[in-house]
């Protein structure tokens, strides 16, 4: 909300939570909260595969005040709530 309540010409902002998370834990959540056992196939690194990526938000933090509060675990089971048609986000719905 922030970001849409201050002006500015023309800004790019990472939203996450400054922290990695291996795929290998986005997939054990998704596949928890889904209720889905996942089909994965491991395959060798392919050309311009970047080994560690994170959000950098020291910018978001400064112009925005942006402070995240929901876990990776608690997003993913509200992401799946909504997915199921089972939740409201408040100022969302």
């Amino acid at each position: 909300m922030a970001a849409v309540e201050k002006v500015f010409p023309f800004e790019i902002f990472n939203l996450g939570s400054g922290r990695t998370v291996p795929l290998k834990r986005v997939v054990e959540l998704l596949s928890r909260y889904l209720e889905i056992e996942p089909q994965v196939e491991l395959l060798p690194e392919q050309p311009g595969d970047v080994p560690v990526t994170y959000a950098d938000i020291s910018k978001a933090k400064s112009l925005l005040g942006y402070n995240p509060k929901v876990s990776l675990e608690e997003g993913i089971e509200r992401f799946v709530r909504w997915l199921k048609g089972g939740v409201s986000f408040g100022v969302l719905s």
